[in-house]
């Protein structure tokens, strides 16, 4: 009996330690496709706001995670992006309707790059929707709006090219009519 339950503890840990040895190799193997979906992607921009025309112009320097032959993004429709850089070119692909309207954009390289400069302008007035009526005052939002009463611009307004399945991070400088003030 005593030979019996040492065979089946060793069996047990040896199962154990190959289970534990498989889950590793999954890990280390699935790791690079888990950083390659979460890389970042990196906009320097430079935002020009003019309010009472509800106008928006940006030169955004987009670094890439890595040098590539192209890359896609997405950009409010009414955004008109042109490339700067040497050597890419740029498609405007698919629209897409809905709350905030969305054009695919498609950029290629003629050598592979982790950089472009982009520039686009263009008006984004998405008016205030109320969504309830039980709060005082009720409650409204807009995924952005730039008029002389405020500017707010949020991620879903796509005022910056969005490259799907990416983090980003950014460095911002406004420029504002006299008396006004940008928070980010």
């Amino acid at each position: 009996v005593m030979t019996c339950a040492k065979t089946i503890a060793i069996n047990s840990r040896r199962k154990l330690s190959y289970f534990l040895l498989w889950i590793s190799c999954l890990a280390i193997a699935v790791a690079p496709v888990g950083a390659q979906q979460t890389a970042t992607v990196h906009h320097d921009l430079d935002v020009r706001l003019t309010p009472d025309s509800a106008g928006l112009e940006v030169k955004d320097r987009i670094t890439l995670p890595k040098a590539v032959d192209g890359f896609s993004f997405l950009l409010h429709q009414d955004l008109q992006p042109e490339a700067l850089t040497p050597g890419a070119r740029m498609r405007g692909g698919r629209g897409y309707s809905g709350a905030v309207p969305v054009r695919e954009w498609e950029v290629r390289f003629d050598r592979p790059s982790d950089q472009i400069t982009l520039e686009y302008r263009g008006r984004i007035h998405h008016p205030l929707e109320t969504h309830s009526q039980n709060y005082a005052g009720g409650r409204s939002s807009t995924p952005g709006s730039i008029s002389e009463k405020g500017v707010f611009l949020s991620a879903s307004s796509y005022w910056f090219p969005v490259v799907p399945d990416r983090l980003l991070s950014f460095s911002m400088r406004t420029r504002l009519p006299d008396g006004w003030s940008a928070i980010s």
